[in-house]
């Protein structure tokens, strides 16, 4: 199902380069013909507000873009996924979501519901590589206890 759904995103990425594509080509070709039909201002002042337009609208939409991806990565916290699509989609993401150092957790001890939380962070941290069975067995052992 998160798989499904994360590829929503490269779909958007895509699209917003195309629609910025097909933008900087209207802007070159309107200039063209302004140059063309001897207008020289109004070409120079629709390739420098093109520029602008586009520039801002690549802002506004990866901004947007960016507010998708932490909304993912906090579900995939929520419901303990790994954030293997969304790291393939965003490069190396360093954001607050995406809890790199599994290994610098202080352990429970003997603690109640706080226990079962570590646990299945051990068992993310296992499952997406970032930790070895020798690490997630050990740590398991601090936090139970034994």
């Amino acid at each position: 199902m998160f798989r499904k759904n994360d590829s929503f995103l490269f779909k958007a990425k895509t699209v917003i380069l195309v629609i910025a594509v097909a933008m900087g080509v209207l802007v070159v070709i309107t200039s063209i013909l302004a140059f063309a039909s001897g207008q020289m201002g109004t070409g120079i002042v629709t390739l420098i507000s093109g520029a602008i337009g586009i520039a801002l609208y690549l802002l506004l939409a990866f901004l947007l873009l960016s507010v998708a991806v932490d909304i993912k990565y906090i579900r995939n916290k929520l419901y303990n996924h790994n954030d293997e699509m969304l790291n393939t989609f965003w490069g190396e993401y360093d954001g607050p979501y995406a809890n790199k150092d599994i290994n610098s957790y202080k352990p429970v001890g003997n603690g109640g519901d706080d226990k079962y939380k570590k646990l299945a962070e051990l068992n993310v941290a296992l499952k997406t590589g970032r930790m070895t069975q020798e690490e997630y067995d050990a740590h398991k052992k601090e936090i139970l206890g034994e």
